[in-house]
């Protein structure tokens, strides 16, 4: 039995895989779409769009786990019955709970693996992400540069460059700076750097010139090997971190810190959040019964189980569809999370029900049947 078990185990964790990696994939691709701005607008490395990309994946996973871990085992036990394995298993005396506790375990880790992504793994990934995006868009340098444009910074402050080099300094610079109307300087550089703090704002600039006009029409320029151009009045680019819900940890959603004004709203999308992540794991087990259910509990079928794989997997997606629907509402109405648990209990409820009720009246049939061919038997004697 064990050996049968290991083989139907192996069946469903095969395709989980492949499945979760495939979908996973596809999530990534259309994750970068709307990241991809980090190079076209924001002159970002292919790096820090690639690892920002990726600090996404704990998220999706999440997300996907549930439907690639139902999608593995629909398919997995349709190809068993078709090949008549489920009616071997059956006639070698194993009963259903028998042929379908390895999926269960299977489906048990995946719950555990979940709530280790929701509750320590997407909270601190998500934590990296935001600052890595708040450095990006924060980033005055590449705020200044836009190969072969001119870019106003702020009112009588004019730059061109040609762009930004791998070590981090701004290439073949041109400034016109005529905030002091009184006087207006042109510099030249070859090479600048970006330095800032707190306090202060400063772009300095090597080997390159200052041009200006002075009152006698004369026109003066003095060379320089460096020169600091004060840009403190554009720090207003700068922004202010700020977190959202799925970038925070479980006891920081269910129990904010008091010194941290949050609105009444606010604290309802909290709370939806994380109960979403203690509840969410849970429908990796009510889809597994689910699709256990419609294969392992039906009759075998020579022409396939097309019709209940269709309808099995209309409920499958229609559940996720109700859960994101409850934690939606729920951001509104607290007293709605307790469906975001209701829902995925209950319908293990109702399969495990099901798998052991029909267990029972099979069972009831079956002496009902010895019972009425001994009557015959007894019968015919007489």
């Amino acid at each position: 039995m064990m050996l049968v078990q290991k083989y139907i185990g192996q069946q469903v964790l095969r395709p989980f895989i492949l499945s979760l990696l495939a979908l996973t994939t596809l999530a990534l691709l259309t994750q970068s779409l709307q990241t991809i701005d980090l190079i076209t607008k924001d002159n970002q490395s292919a790096s820090t769009f690639f690892y920002i990309t990726l600090l996404a994946m704990p998220k999706l996973i999440a997300i996907i786990m549930p439907i690639s871990l139902f999608l593995s085992v629909l398919y997995s036990l349709n190809r068993i019955a078709m090949d008549g394995e489920l009616i071997i298993a059956k006639a070698a005396g194993m009963s259903t709970w028998e042929i379908c506790t390895p999926i269960v375990r299977i489906s048990t880790l995946t719950i555990m693996l979940h709530l280790l992504i929701n509750l320590l793994i997407q909270p601190l990934a998500f934590v990296e992400m935001r600052k890595e995006v708040f450095k990006v868009r924060t980033d005055i340098a590449s705020k200044m540069v836009s190969s072969g444009e001119f870019i106003k910074l702020v009112e009588g402050l004019t730059i061109y460059a040609g762009d930004i080099g791998v070590d981090g300094f701004i290439n073949d610079i041109l400034i016109n700076d005529a905030r002091d109307v009184s006087k207006t300087i042109t510099y030249v550089a070859e090479k600048g750097f970006i330095s800032k703090n707190s306090k202060f704002t400063k772009l300095t600039l090597t080997s390159g010139s200052a041009q200006s006009l002075l009152s006698n029409g004369e026109f003066n320029i003095v060379q320089f090997d460096n020169y600091q151009l004060d840009l403190t009045e554009i720090k207003s680019l700068d922004a202010i971190l700020i977190k959202k819900p799925s970038d925070l940890y479980l006891h920081q959603l269910l129990e904010p810190d008091p010194e941290q004004y949050i609105s009444r709203n606010k604290r309802k999308k909290f709370l939806s959040e994380g109960n979403n992540r203690l509840a969410s794991p849970l429908y990796n087990l009510a889809l597994t019964l689910l699709a256990i259910c419609a294969i392992i509990k039906s009759r075998h079928q020579r022409m396939g189980y097309r019709l209940k794989i269709f309808l099995c997997g209309v409920a499958g997606f229609s559940i996720k569809v109700i859960e994101f629907f409850i934690k939606s509402v729920s951001e509104s109405n607290s007293d709605l999370n307790i469906f975001q648990y209701a829902i995925p209990i209950t319908i293990c409820f109702l399969c495990i029900v099901y798998i052991f009720a029909k267990r029972s009246s099979n069972r009831t049939r079956h002496i009902q049947k010895q019972k009425n061919n001994s009557d015959t038997m007894l019968r015919s004697k007489c």
